[in-house]
């Protein structure tokens, strides 16, 4: 697992989204007011990339940008 945070400048609100390799799930969550939390959520990375509309096509160039053709 590995998670990353997503945060205001100070800390005080932000999104957590935790990477679960073995099944391919993302779990998506936050905090406001430096302590409430927002209740997470799990979802395959597919699904995430289709509700936001991510293609394959999308994710081809993204992971090729700044690589050497030779």
């Amino acid at each position: 697992m590995k998670t990353e945070y997503f945060g205001s400048e100070h800390g005080r609100s932000g999104v957590d989204i935790t990477f679960t390799k073995s099944n391919g799930n993302l779990n998506i969550g936050g905090w406001y007011d430096g302590c409430v939390g927002i209740k997470s959520t799990n979802i395959t990375i597919a699904e995430f990339f289709k509700r936001v509309g991510i293609t394959e096509d999308d994710c081809k160039k993204a992971f090729n940008k700044g690589k050497r053709t030779t």
